[in-house]
């Protein structure tokens, strides 16, 4: 007779990926939603935001600012190859379909020179800060 262990670690690590291939199956009904990870970091001229996406073309990717709010939106599609006309997954993870992240922009950025590049599937946006008006001497003139 053999003791069974149970590996508490294990059952999660099972569930987590249950729940990622369920989520990842495509929706017949409606389209997928889906949320790249990002990294925000503040520097002393601005802030960084770094987008993770592989696999997305720039056509695909629209950046707009509106009321104080950076809005980044995406498409990515399955990458079918003409000679696979038929495919059945055993696993899937990657996430398709739709994206659309928000971020409410600090008080002190620049939306006005915003930019925005795309390097290796990572999309780098910068955020400028506002020039501070720097201390100066006013010259008192006498009549």
């Amino acid at each position: 007779m053999s003791i069974a262990t149970l590996n508490p670690w294990q059952v999660l690590d099972q569930l987590q990926k249950d729940a990622l291939r369920n989520y990842s199956t495509p929706q017949k009904t409606s389209p997928q939603k889906w949320h790249p990870p990002v990294d925000i970091a503040e520097h002393s001229a601005g802030y960084t935001i770094t987008m993770d996406a592989p696999g997305i073309a720039t056509e695909n990717v629209s950046i707009t600012v509106e009321e104080n709010k950076l809005k980044v939106e995406g498409h990515r599609a399955e990458n079918k190859k003409a000679t696979i006309t038929e495919q059945r997954f055993h696993y899937k993870e990657r996430m398709l379909g739709s994206f659309s992240r928000t971020f409410q922009l600090p008080k002190d950025a620049d939306a006005n020179l915003i930019n925005a590049a795309f390097d290796a599937g990572v999309l780098s946006i910068e955020v400028p800060k506002l020039e501070k008006s720097q201390p100066r001497s006013i010259q008192i003139q006498s009549k």
